[in-house]
């Protein structure tokens, strides 16, 4: 009997000393919205990174259905929120605008790691259309892009639709070199590789610069 009160006594002081730590930590909630259209983005990861000095790791979650997040147990210190989405700019918590450098904020004994509401913009794409002799667009034709740096680097590759439209999406600022495959045409036409602006040498064609809506 003795010995089963004892465990219990260790049980119940192993328990409050759980909500005391408990007590301690705070909460940080948030939403992630599109930029453009301020609706919720759902499925976004959110991580957040504690400064040096704040003895605590990274954590991360996902965003529910209407773009919010809740993240438990935040010991007090100071931390650095992230969001990271395919398809758009890594975006922080305080930023003048989607793209920019964030603030760190501080979270304190028994308070909450307050409201944060983070908006994320689209990466840049490059749209365009592969035309014939007489203007009309080609349909299911490669298109391929190239980084602009030596070596060149290809990043990226689409075929256009039926109307001979293409979209290649997913890109960071920068120039790029936007480049048709060759091959053959219905009547058994041979057509050359063609940089943008029809150019069939590199040291004639036109760069395209996109840079990420801010």
């Amino acid at each position: 009997l003795r010995r089963c009160f004892r465990h219990r006594k260790q049980v119940r002081f192993l328990a409050i000393l759980l909500f005391a730590v408990c007590a301690r930590a705070a909460v940080v909630e948030g939403v992630i919205l599109d930029d453009e259209t301020g609706n919720p983005l759902a499925r976004t990861n959110v991580t957040l990174t504690p400064l040096p000095g704040t003895p605590a790791q990274s954590v991360t979650v996902r965003t529910g259905a209407r773009g919010a997040f809740v993240i438990l147990s935040v010991r007090t210190g100071w931390y650095v929120l992230r969001a990271t989405r395919r398809g758009y700019a890594p975006a922080e918590d305080g930023a003048s605008k989607p793209g920019r450098p964030g603030h760190a904020f501080e979270v304190a004994d028994d308070r909450t790691g307050g409201f944060h509401e983070i908006h994320m913009a689209h990466l840049a794409a490059i749209m365009g259309t592969v035309f014939d002799e007489n203007g009309i667009g080609i349909p299911n034709w490669q298109v391929h892009l190239y980084t602009t740096r030596k070596p060149m680097r290809r990043v990226a590759s689409t075929t256009t639709d039926d109307r001979g439209e293409f979209r290649l999406g997913e890109l960071d600022t920068g120039n790029y070199e936007v480049r048709s495959g060759p091959g053959p045409l219905e009547d058994k036409t041979t057509v050359l590789a063609t940089y943008s602006q029809a150019a069939v040498e590199l040291k004639d064609a036109f760069p395209v610069y996109v840079v990420v809506v801010e």
